[in-house]
């Protein structure tokens, strides 16, 4: 019988079977697996890709009243049922591993458990690789192999705590009852060979065309090539050899090799990479080594190195059936693309590191997710066989304190491996992209060599592959790009080489022999020159990827003998013709291929022998294309690369350098009049150009903005260039060249500090004093100053309702005191709390007291007079821990505006972290000079409604998200709390409102998934064709066209969704109803940090990182967009401020 397939399905999505993107910062939304009906499936029935959900042929959903007391008892049936499906499909596959022993001989059968002791002869080997000195992820695969023996103390008590029913025990659900043993293979019929599974027939002795056959590198041709080196170097010209050797001296390639290890095979390191171009950064590292069957097969006395034929044979068996399982039976989910490479240490023993991109379904997103699959801590008693295992295989060290000499730590004050970890209660996202596995302190321990380790000593493993194949497996989940490089560049890194020198001591003459006297050597152990004897694959990438050619007009390699005529070569059949001319061909003929890109060719079409590309058969599934590489330094061959990667449709050499109809002389022109090179004088050509269309006082502005975010290097160049056009408008006030000067420099400084920046810090010329009317106060005191309150505000106080007009009441009460107080204004959507703070403004401000409103996002801010930011007015940064401060100093615009305000709003509060909160608490208590009292004693009001959106914490589980919030923060207890119930938007629609507080408190209609169904009333009908979304935007944007110069219309509506490609999907599909003039903008990306050029431009290119927007930027004239940074928050233009588009300049 078949083996069950296992499947990562048990933690697929049960609200929407679309894929789910990884780079959403929405809580995993996966269900957990109490929650699911079973965890195994016939690999049959899985689809090869998800789509969108077929709603027609979804199951009617049966709704249900929850009240508070009954989902514990709902959670707990469904947890029965989970457990039910597991023990009967366990059972399953016990008896299908128990019928596939059972087919065995007796040569074949598992006998009894033999220690095999390993000693190695080199003491690095210890670890699996030395660490680059260049990155700080050497210990991401720790102890794979060990340098000693695995000796367990059989007879300490293995756990010094009572085992309990875990909760996390469902990574051990379905690990199989027997270690995975090859199936037999009869011996050969001719040679009575012994075969292996997954040998081809006729593997031993050609199906007995050779009675005996031997492997071998003879002498005679290892000295013809040595001698036929010998003859080359005769025939350089000296004069070649000076230039190349001039051209590798600064060649980048030169150095990455060095620092990889001679790698000879980096286009492949390249080629990985592409990969991830269209198949995303989610991905399990599986290191894997084996030898327990060996021993079934040696002689008295032998060990696993005397025979090196049999280590690859039987690894090379494993390794297929590892791939079998991994990529065809999905046992961690559907895996989209791999990639493997085997590697021998030096001692003989091979290891296989395996990288799986799965598909988005089987993506792990969150750390819920992280612990289906794998674990980092010592299974309980209840699992004996795989304790046993993981103490043997997965235990690193003891290293360290424990054990200096151990390879990790010899030479350094700690384990290269970070080993021991820390202690988790659970798994969290790490800051360095890496996760903190669960590794709880739980009391299991175990004595190896000598050593009580525990949980802190556990290398991650998939309990599953363990269990299967009885061998060292680590498993990884790698989630960022940062991680994927590094991955791909170990995985690649080669092999070590050493330069041998042989010198004659008794050889007086000057005459040296570089080729005798340099010989560049490696170590070849047996099992590997076998493995390459026998022809098995060191390496293996799914889909494969083709690479394409690159080459100027007229300059594309031919291939031919060297006894053959020039002229019969130039007049061969297609000695013209290349993948690029036949690219351009393709485009002539088939309309379809002109929406293609170069590199994604070979995805649709395949390339003939006959140099033609042919559409193929099915409409995906092809090969993944990549463009040869080139440098900058060769000119027009990386411009012409770099069309190639952006402009489709090209049907010839001169069609790529035309741009607008005008043909331009070079690949070069022509890429930068398509805006894709980034000129040296770009930021110079856009003062110019504004100085075309817009007023001196934008110019100032926009000189303002470049100096805080672009960064110019001659900044005193750029501003004598355009000083004139700066000061037009001041030359009717003025003829004096100082006064003018100074006038523009006063305004310049003045945008700098609305950006937050202090003129001093660039260098422009000194501001006079005479010229400088502002007295010395501070900008942020003199914005908070000129507000005016509105007689519209300051009536509002009039028209609050009671539970309002309460609260209103006691804030102002303790305004000024000496005391303050901390409240928090906790209402649902629609109760008016920003109408209170609009009373609270206005009162203060009309009495000349400074009152300082703020909010999380740009959108609740800009609704209150004067609103900022909370990171913007508090100089709260981007990323802290507990303790932190705000980045403000005590003699800083900001500390003094703090100290003089009679009153502090934070709305949407509910949505900060605690810590940016508590930031603001440890600076106030500073500056006020009070550390007993909560923010100094200052009255603060927070606001905010807890039924809505939480804190955002990347991949964090419900109870870090719980965690961030203000409601676990010291600050809570001492607030007042104020509650506002009453729903005044929603007056005419109670049901409504009544609907969202319902979702909001979770007592509202569930379906078995434990989902909430929308109310038909307020959905646009779902029908699953392609026409919905057009339905809903017609909905949401009735009559665009006549609309678009309607700003009001265009900004008052909006269009929201869960995930970050769908909101680029909707995006497109609303720009293309914009009948306007249209602009693309592409971005130049650069990689910080990354001098070796490990990142390629268009990988680069494929990625959006959070805040940033798109590589390729399409815009039309009246299109809505969002500013997605705080160019000038005092004036409004905030991170989340909504413009529109009015006009377009090219730079």
């Amino acid at each position: 019988m078949e083996v069950p397939t296992y499947t990562s399905e048990v933690v697929h999505s049960t609200a929407d079977v679309s894929e789910p993107d990884s780079s959403s910062d929405n809580a995993c939304d996966w269900v957990i697996p109490e929650y699911t009906s079973t965890p195994f499936m016939s690999a049959s029935t899985q689809t090869e890709d998800v789509g969108s959900p077929d709603m027609s042929t979804e199951p009617l959903r049966r709704k249900h009243h929850v009240l508070p007391g009954e989902r514990q008892a709902i959670l707990a049936r469904q947890n029965k049922k989970f457990e039910a499906n597991i023990a009967r499909n366990v059972a399953t596959l016990t008896e299908d591993t128990i019928s596939d022993i059972g087919q065995m001989d007796d040569s074949t059968q598992p006998g009894s458990t033999i220690e095999i002791n390993n000693t190695i002869d080199d003491d690095d080997e210890g670890v699996i690789f030395r660490e680059d000195n260049d990155e700080n992820e050497g210990y991401l695969f720790a102890d794979e192999d060990t340098n000693e023996d695995f000796d367990i103390d059989g007879t300490q008590d293995q756990s010094v705590v009572t085992d309990v029913p875990d909760p996390y025990d469902k990574v051990y659900s379905n690990i199989p009852e027997e270690t995975h043993m090859l199936k037999h293979v009869p011996d050969c019929g001719y040679c009575t060979a012994k075969k292996f599974e997954y040998e081809p027939p006729g593997f031993c002795c050609r199906e007995h065309k050779h009675l005996e056959l031997y492997f071998y590198d003879d002498d005679p041709s290892l000295e013809h090539r040595y001698r036929k080196c010998r003859e080359d170097q005769i025939q350089k010209d000296q004069e070649v050899i000076k230039q190349i050797v001039g051209i590798l001296r600064g060649n980048p390639y030169s150095e990455h090799l060095r620092s990889m290890g001679h790698v000879e095979n980096l286009a492949d390191y390249h080629i990985a990479l592409n990969l991830d171009q269209t198949l995303n950064q989610k991905t399990y590292n599986t290191p894997l080594t084996s030898e327990d069957e060996i021993r079934r097969e040696l002689l008295p006395g032998q060990t696993p190195q005397d025979r090196p034929d049999l280590v690859v044979r039987v690894f090379h068996a494993k390794l297929q059936e590892l791939k079998h399982r991994l990529t065809k039976q999905d046992i961690l989910g559907k895996v989209r693309a791999y990639v493997y490479v085997v590697e021998f240490q030096k001692r003989g023993l091979p290891h296989a590191h395996f990288l799986l991109i799965m598909q988005r379904k089987y993506k792990l997103t969150c750390p819920e997710q992280y612990d289906l699959l794998i674990s980092a801590e010592i299974p309980s008693n209840k699992y004996p066989e795989l304790r046993k295992m993981v103490i043997k295989h997965m235990m690193h060290g003891p290293c360290g304190s424990l054990n200096p000499n151990c390879p990790c730590t010899k030479g350094r004050a700690s384990c290269k491996n970070q080993y021991p970890r820390h202690f988790h209660e659970a798994t969290m996202q790490g800051k360095d992209s890496y996760p903190n596995y669960r590794r709880r302190d739980d009391g299991r321990k175990e004595k190896v060599r000598g050593c009580e380790l525990d949980n802190r000593w556990v290398v991650p493993y998939n309990p599953y592959l363990l269990r299967l194949f009885n061998c060292h497996i680590n498993v990884e989940e790698c989630g960022s790009i940062k991680a994927v490089k590094y991955l791909f560049k170990y995985i690649y890194k080669g092999h070590d080489r050493v330069s041998v020198v042989m010198r004659d001591a008794g050889k007086e003459n000057g005459d040296v022999d570089e080729i005798q006297q340099y010989r560049d050597a490696r170590w070849v152990t047996p099992p590997e020159a076998l493995r390459r004897i026998y022809g098995f694959e060191l390496s293996q990438n799914s889909p494969s990827v083709m690479q394409l050619q690159l080459h100027l007009p007229n300059m594309h390699m031919v291939t031919f003998h060297e006894r053959q005529m020039v002229e019969r070569v130039v007049n061969r059949p297609g000695a013209d013709r290349s993948m690029i001319t036949a690219y351009f061909e393709a485009n002539k003929l088939y309309e379809e291929a002109r929406g293609i890109l170069y590199r994604d060719f070979p995805e649709w079409y395949t390339w003939q022998q006959g140099k033609v590309w042919q559409r193929r058969k099915q409409n995906m599934g092809g090969q993944v294309g990549r463009i040869v590489s080139a440098l900058p330094s060769e000119g027009e061959r990386f411009y012409l690369r770099l069309l190639l990667n952006h402009v489709t449709g090209a049907t010839s050499y001169v069609d790529l350098r035309t741009v607008d109809t005008d043909t331009l002389p070079s690949f070069h022109e022509a890429a930068q009049r398509r805006g894709l090179l980034e000129a040296d004088n770009t930021i110079d050509e856009c003062l110019n150009e504004a100085a075309l269309y817009q007023m001196p006082s934008a110019l100032r502005r926009l000189f303002a903005t470049i100096l805080v975010f672009c960064e110019p290097n001659d900044v005193a160049e750029l501003w004598q260039r355009h000083l004139d056009t700066m000061s037009e408008y001041y030359h009717r006030i003025t003829q004096s060249k100082t006064h003018l000067q100074q006038m523009v420099l006063i305004d310049i400084r003045n945008m700098l500090q609305s950006m937050g920046k202090d003129i001093k810090t660039f260098p422009l010329p000194a501001i006079i004093d005479r010229y400088d009317d502002s007295q010395g106060i501070d900008r942020e005191i003199y914005e908070e100053e000129i507000i005016e309150a509105t007689t519209e505000d300051v009536a509002l106080q009039e028209t609050l309702n009671e539970e309002q007009k309460s609260a209103y009441e006691k804030i102002l009460s303790v305004v000024d005191t000496s005391n303050g107080g901390v409240f928090f204004v906790d209402g649902p959507s629609g109760t008016r709390k920003t109408y209170l703070y609009k009373a609270l403004l206005a009162v203060l401000r009309s009495q000349d007291k400074i009152a300082v409103a703020t909010a999380i996002s740009r959108v609740a801010a800009s609704i209150m007079p004067g609103g900022r930011t909370a990171h913007s007015r508090f100089k709260i940064p981007l990323t802290m821990d507990d303790g932190a401060i705000c980045t403000f100093t005590k003699q800083s615009g900001t500390s003094k505006l703090l100290q003089k305000a009679s009153l502090i709003i934070w709305d949407e509060a509910s949505m900060a972290k605690r810590q940016s909160i508590e930031a603001l608490d440890n600076s106030m208590r500073d500056i006020m000079g009070r550390p007993d009292l909560p923010f100094g004693g200052k009255t603060i009001v927070f606001g905010g409604d807890f039924r809505q959106v939480l804190p955002v914490v990347r991949k964090g589980s419900r109870a870090q998200i719980v965690a961030a919030s203000l409601r676990s923060s010291y600050l809570w207890e001492s607030m007042c709390h104020l509650k506002l119930v009453r729903n005044m938007r929603a007056k005419s629609d109670p049901w409504f409102a009544e609907y969202l507080l319902r979702v909001g408190g979770g007592t509202e209609e569930v379906n078995n998934d434990g989902d909430v169904r929308l109310p038909d009333e307020v959905c646009v009908p779902y029908t699953g064709d392609d026409r919905d979304l057009d339905r809903l935007i017609d909905d949401i944007y009735p009559s665009l066209n006549e609309n678009m110069s309607n700003t009001s219309y265009i900004t008052s509506r909006a269009i929201l969704t869960t995930r970050n490609d769908w909101v680029d999907m909707i995006n497109m599909r609303m720009i293309d109803r914009f009948q306007r003039e249209q602009m693309m903008y592409h971005s130049f990306d650069t990689a910080v940090d990354d001098p070796n050029n490990y990142y390629p431009s268009e990988f680069l290119n494929t990625l959006t990182p959070n805040g940033l927007p798109p590589h390729v930027l399409k815009l039309k004239i009246g299109c809505p967009i969002m500013l997605l940074r705080n160019i000038d928050p005092a004036n409004g233009l905030c991170n989340g401020t909504r413009l529109v588009v009015r006009g377009f300049q090219k730079k």
